[in-house]
């Protein structure tokens, strides 16, 4: 379904289902292939699945955010992070 259907596109990319950073990938890849003037269309739907609920450090970034905890700068970098490090580089 496109969004504003008084555009036309000339290309549909389905991204449906697909996790990130694919969906990016698949999108930049396409457009390197538009010809000035033309428009792509891209479906998708946002990834859930096995996601928590919420992050690991909820109640800790909540209660920062409230103002009733001040974290150190230690403790700030591992909320920000959390227990996925494998894309992060610290220092």
């Amino acid at each position: 379904m496109t969004a504003h259907p008084e555009i036309k596109a000339d290309q549909t990319l389905d991204c449906k289902g697909l996790a990130c950073p694919m969906p990016i990938v698949k999108t930049k890849k396409a457009m390197d292939q538009l010809q000035s003037g033309q428009v792509i269309e891209v479906q998708g739907r946002t990834v859930t699945v096995n996601l928590p609920p919420q992050p690991n450090a909820y109640q800790e970034i909540r209660q920062t955010n409230m103002g009733k905890i001040t974290p150190n700068e230690d403790e700030q970098r591992e909320m920000e992070i959390g227990p996925n490090r494998c894309a992060v580089h610290d220092k």
